[in-house]
């Protein structure tokens, strides 16, 4: 079994992120979905839910390992979603 390449796309969050950072990084994640690759990303808002979003509308597998131990912290689109409970400082 041949593993799939991993992709990481982390920036900035809701806050400090621009349109122009959001569309760059939608379209990241279509890119990188449309090359068969898994996109992980930090999985909360900003940049990290535009290529969530991105990578979700060309159905690529995407992964969010967020800093709260709930689940339900990742944004919409994130796949898959890791709580790791690390925090946010």
């Amino acid at each position: 079994m041949t593993k799939k390449v991993q992709i990481l796309v982390i920036g900035h969050n809701d806050n400090g992120c621009t349109p122009t950072h959001e569309k760059i990084a939608y379209e990241i994640g279509c890119e990188v979905a449309k090359a068969s690759c898994v996109l992980i990303t930090g999985g909360l808002g900003g940049v990290m839910k535009a290529a969530s979003q991105g990578a979700h509308d060309e159905n690529g597998l995407t992964v969010g390992i967020i800093p709260q131990d709930d689940a339900s912290f990742a944004n919409e689109f994130c796949d898959v979603v890791i709580p790791s409970g690390m925090g946010i400082d």
